[in-house]
């Protein structure tokens, strides 16, 4: 394979990686009105910073991609194509947008000093962070037929202060990639060998350990329930179920179900587990070891996750649907730790036979 497809590839990889973490950011979501308060600020911009324009900007389409098919990245845990034309579509529609600009102004800085190269990521971060906002207070108009200055007070305002710490947070920590060497908004990630392995072995660890919280997130999801005659609301991890019948609203009645907690517990053990591995790669250990604890990590994952969706399904409430998408993202977190222990191993045995060769 030729040198640029490799490269094309290791951009299409990290394109995916902060796809992934900017669905993260959604996850925690704190709901003060339409717009909820989130974290994907902050993976936007260090999208533009460490990629670029070209793929910061495919990095967060791609996002918006995975949230259109269903996946649960939007805000909340939720996806679906609805949401591109909900009441914070401007917002997302958004995201690439700023992302490519936080972009352009990171690669203008690249090669500059470091007060210069300082001013233009800052620069960009505050452009980039406009952008969002002004695809957003104009989709907030648009969707409530409210004026400007109301959709400045809903959608901008509330959030100034966030997004101040998210630009210094994005920019401190893009500069001290800047200048370790690790990566450019120009020439991308440069970090190469174990050292990458590590790095991807601990994100798609962290990726295990932050999946099981979706499925607790989409437990608070009003879900009807012929059999019942009611709304299921507020399935909490400890396994409570509370009732409100469908015309009159009453006094909740809880339900006793199995809990989901050790299931959660566990995954996040496994995957903070893998997270502590690639820690030990990148300080010199056996990486052919590391690959067998990843292994075990990921096909136990899959086996939790399993576990817990079997759990759901015995509870005869309609909330298997419902958490369908959080247990299928812990499987699939855990099957691709499970093929990272595989590539892992195979790349540390080349390491070696090209060392011992030589």
């Amino acid at each position: 394979m030729e040198l640029y497809d490799v490269e094309r590839l290791r951009k299409m990889a990290y394109a995916a990686l902060f796809a992934a973490l900017t669905g993260a950011g959604a996850v925690v979501a704190i709901p003060i009105g339409p717009v909820p308060i989130t974290l994907q600020t902050f993976f936007i911009m260090l999208a533009g910073f460490v990629l670029g324009a070209k793929w910061g900007g495919i990095s967060i389409l791609l996002y918006l991609l995975l949230g259109a098919a269903g996946l649960p990245v939007f805000s909340g845990g939720q996806g679906g194509a609805g949401h591109l034309l909900g009441p914070t579509a401007g917002f997302l529609w958004g995201f690439p947008v700023g992302a490519f600009v936080v972009g352009v102004f990171a690669q203008m800085g690249d090669g500059r000093g470091g007060a210069q190269r300082l001013a233009f990521k800052l620069a960009g971060a505050l452009a980039g962070s406009a952008v969002i906002y002004v695809f957003g207070t104009i989709g907030l108009m648009q969707f409530f037929g409210m004026g400007v200055y109301q959709a400045l007070l809903i959608g901008t305002i509330p959030f100034l202060p966030l997004t101040a710490f998210e630009i210094a947070a994005a920019v401190g920590l893009s500069e001290k990639l800047n200048r370790s060497d690790v990566a450019s908004a120009s020439s991308g990630p440069e970090v190469r060998g174990r050292d990458e392995r590590a790095v991807y072995g601990g994100l798609l660890g962290f990726a295990a350990a932050f999946a099981s919280i979706i499925p607790w997130a989409y437990l608070d999801t009003v879900v009807d329930d012929n059999e019942l005659e009611g709304f299921v609301r507020g399935v909490t991890p400890e396994g409570r179920v509370d009732l409100v019948h469908e015309e009159d609203v009453v006094d909740p009645v809880a339900v006793e179900v199995a809990g989901l907690l050790p299931y959660g517990l566990a995954t996040a053990a496994l995957g903070l587990a893998a997270v502590v591995v690639a820690v030990l790669v990148a300080r010199g250990f056996d990486e052919r070891k590391a690959a067998a604890a990843y292994g075990a990590a990921g096909v136990a994952s899959v086996a939790v996750a399993a576990a817990g969706y079997l759990e759901v399904a015995s509870w005869s409430l309609d909330v298997s649907v419902s958490m369908g998408y959080g247990v299928y993202l812990a499987a699939l977190a855990g099957l691709a730790l499970a093929a990272f222990a595989g590539y892992s191993y195979r790349e540390a045995v080349d390491d070696r036979s090209t060392a011992e060769s030589s």
